[in-house]
């Protein structure tokens, strides 16, 4: 790869990130709008009931995927053929899994105690065809990093799919408005994928091309069922244990949780899995993409967490309602497995981008485990025991994920933890300003001005505390992604980077296609990190 070549993929990679985060932003935002509206229609009962049949079907989709997406995406040289074969399998899976999901409906329900759950998870097994349909159009755009296309299929989605979800509920469906609308909502990205990404695909199915993709993903397979199941292991737990309607309460916590986790620091890992997996066997660009997606991570996402647990006690009530005001205090604790989750999905891009994906299954195995025992102890205290134990999952697999990453990596834990130095401490000002101001003033004020106010103050605080604490190559991160996103937001990025003189790029790719005459050492670049 030459230099033009190397500056192509972070100038596309950094664009990739902006476009994602802008697309996700939009689909966040509407889904909130989308969750309020639902919420005040349903009580927390039909919530918990969706989402123990939507737990169950996930897992059952994962298992019917058998890592064909992420063993597609991962290939280097990636054939017809292959995307072929790959659909092949996964629609095999999908025929079976669903299948199975009709046939155990019934099991399911009284395994649960649960009435109307079973016809919830016959309906939603469909959903296993319609992401098997979707598979070869998602990859072809990831691949190329066309994320601009790929959040528009998501925005598209959501709002259609929303759409049907509030019609059915308004007719007085319950759950079954949440099962449609989320069925109708996998339809819809599906059919607007295919529309990005149309193109020719041989009925074929070749053997070696099967053994290459299962050889990659099975390790894949594993990974995803245990992480996933220890991510949902708390919700059989808790619906088992103390039944629908604290489940309902407890999604609703866990959802606003995830919209940073999911919606903006996964978009990043989507983003820099194929362009790592590029360069990884450039160990110099590999340690500085796993070290800046550390940091943008965290830069991205421990804001809205840290807002979640400073103002939720106004939040809650004010867009759900008291009848939703249970969730304040799981909201609270999950906030800070938020966290931890967001500095540990970076540990996947290497474990994943080297092909180690069973060094991590076995991790994953040991955090499905933890988790299923400590939500199980914690329930014996009620919803917020259980959300604990979730505190205490977080930890044990964010060492054992950490030491593998950095191991893989040849990264030192000093510079792991020079890497999250910016976002911990502009998290702490943040932290300290928005109590500060709630303590002040929300006393005193109705609860939209109050969380218009502790929300300003807040950013305003981080925004300050990362002007001065931002290295130099944490503003051309900074950078690279604001190109992407609208002209309007200029003056926030220049407001950030302090508009410093322009200096020779460092991005990964660049600063490893310099020649070496230039001296460049992973000694000097580790003083770049240090500073």
């Amino acid at each position: 790869m030459n230099q033009h070549s190397g500056h192509t993929l972070t100038q596309r990679a950094g664009r990739a990130v902006g476009f994602r985060l802008g697309g996700n932003l939009s689909s966040s935002l509407f889904g909130l709008v989308l969750g309020v509206i639902l919420a005040r229609l349903l009580p927390p009962h039909e919530f918990g009931l969706f989402g123990v049949g939507l737990s169950i079907v996930i897992v059952a989709d994962i298992l019917s995927a058998a890592g064909m997406f992420q063993a597609l995406l991962q290939r280097k040289d990636l054939t017809p053929v292959d995307e072929a074969t790959g659909f092949f399998l996964q629609l095999g899976g999908a025929v079976l899994m669903g299948g199975a999901l009709v046939a155990l409906g019934p099991s399911v329900e009284r395994f649960f105690s649960m009435p109307g759950l079973g016809i919830l998870v016959q309906f939603q097994a469909l959903a296993l065809l319609l992401r098997t349909l979707g598979l070869i159009p998602g990859t072809r755009l990831q691949r190329k990093l066309a994320f601009d296309r790929l959040a528009f299929a998501e925005v598209a989605s959501r709002f259609f799919g929303g759409a049907i979800g509030v019609i059915f509920a308004l007719q007085g469906q319950g759950a079954l408005a949440l099962t449609a609308g989320s069925l109708a909502t996998a339809a819809v990205k599906t059919g607007v994928s295919w529309a990005f990404a149309s193109g020719k695909i041989p009925l074929t199915f070749s053997v070696q091309s099967a053994r290459n993709l299962l050889g990659f993903g099975t390790g894949m397979l594993f990974i995803r069922v245990c992480n996933d199941f220890a991510h949902r292991v708390d919700v059989f737990v808790i619906g088992r244990q103390l039944g629908p309607a604290v489940v309902g309460l407890y999604q609703r916590a866990y959802q606003l949780m995830t919209i940073p986790l999911y919606q903006f620091t996964n978009t990043i890992n989507q983003v820099l899995f194929p362009a790592m997996a590029l360069v990884q066997q450039d160990n110099e660009k590999f340690r500085r993409g796993y070290l800046g997606s550390v940091a943008l991570s965290g830069m991205v996402a421990f804001p809205m967490l840290t807002l979640l647990w400073v103002a939720g006690d106004i939040l809650i009530p004010f867009l759900y309602g008291p009848k939703w005001g249970g969730t304040v205090p799981v909201l609270t604790v999950l906030s800070f497995v938020g966290y931890l989750r967001v500095i540990n999905n970076p540990n996947g891009l290497v474990t994943q981008s080297r092909a180690y994906v069973m060094a991590e299954a076995w991790r994953q195995a040991l955090f499905t485990v933890v988790t299923g025992v400590a939500v199980f102890v914690g329930s014996y205290w009620g919803l917020v025991g259980a959300a604990f134990g979730i505190v205490a999952a977080a930890i044990v697999y964010l060492a054992v994920m950490t030491s593998l990453a950095l191991r893989i990596a040849d990264l030192s834990f000093r510079e792991w933890l020079l890497s999250l130095r910016t976002v911990v401490l502009s998290t702490a000002v943040m932290s300290v300003a928005g109590i500060s101001v709630k303590w002040t003033f929300a006393r005193y004020l109705s609860p939209f001005p109050a969380l218009v106010i502790i929300t300003a103050a807040s950013l305003a605080a981080y925004l300050v505390a990362l002007r001065f604490l931002l290295s130099p190559d944490e503003r051309q991160i900074v950078k690279s992604v604001a190109s992407a996103l609208p002209g309007k937001t200029a003056w926030l990025v220049e407001f950030i980077i302090r508009s410093e003189p322009e200096r020779e790029p460092t991005a990964p790719e660049e600063e490893a296609e310099r020649p070496a005459a230039t001296g460049t050492s992973r000694t000097t670049t580790r003083k770049m990190i240090s500073r």
